[in-house]
């Protein structure tokens, strides 16, 4: 007999898609709570604000993982994962560069400047990207394509990624940044490629930010050199799942 998702003795357990939704919620409840607090130039208020909502999410993504295996696909697909993170690397890093800077003392106003930008490329640079991707791109991208086509499940993770950066603004530039990393973790079914791209994008503005003359380098380059990688790793992956 064929198990229900989410049943157990016969009951109809949460499935992993309204886990999901249920743990965007709580990103959202934390995000507004710790928003509402005021007093953000005090580094509690500011410390709480920055990283309590993306913990929150990675609870849910970790909760959601144990609960519904398997949920996150196999981080490696074969050769064309790797092939795949590296284009994603280069395109993500060119549109870094190429869109206006991140400053570290923005993010981070209550430390020392050199301290904010040690916190900005290991927090905004690193953690929060792997964060971000586990939870959009590996939990809810996949719960979402269990219930339809695989272009609107990439459409709706890309909504949800829009809504979560909201405060920032830039609503074209998220929309399309979100589009990107979920056709990236749809084309090679693995969240690594996406990782990669989101890094990669992230360091690229701290970079610029730290270094006001990068704006003038030219990043044209890497686009083109990513193209041919591009190529090479769906053709990698479509032999892949041929092969299965």
């Amino acid at each position: 007999m064929a198990r229900v998702e989410g049943a157990e003795d016969g009951r109809r357990g949460i499935t992993a898609l309204e886990a999901s939704l249920i743990a965007l919620g709580a990103f959202f409840l934390c995000a507004w709570a710790v928003g509402s607090m005021g007093g953000r130039h005090s580094v509690v208020a500011w410390a709480a604000g920055t990283h309590l909502p993306p913990l929150v999410m990675l609870a849910g993504a970790v909760l959601i993982a144990a609960r519904h295996r398997p949920i996150l696909p196999p981080a490696w697909q074969g050769y064309s994962t790797p092939v795949f993170c590296a284009a994603a690397f280069m395109i993500g890093l060119a549109g870094g560069l190429g869109t206006p800077p991140t400053r570290a003392e923005a993010l981070a106003p209550v430390l020392q400047p050199r301290v904010a930008l040690m916190w900005a490329f290991l927090w905004v640079g690193v953690v929060a990207p792997i964060i971000e991707e586990l939870f959009f791109r590996g939990i809810l991208q996949v719960a979402l394509r269990r219930h339809m086509p695989a272009i609107a499940a990439v459409g709706l993770s890309t909504l949800a990624f829009v809504l979560a950066h909201i405060g920032i603004g830039h609503f074209g530039l998220f929309l399309a940044l979100g589009a990107f990393f979920g056709m990236m973790a749809a084309l090679s079914g693995s969240v690594l490629p996406a990782i990669a791209a989101h890094i990669a994008w992230n360091v690229g503005t701290l970079w610029v930010g730290a270094n006001p003359a990068l704006m003038e380098a030219e990043t044209d380059l890497l686009p083109i050199l990513a193209t041919p990688v591009f190529i090479a790793a769906c053709a990698l992956r479509w032999k892949e799942k041929k092969q299965k």
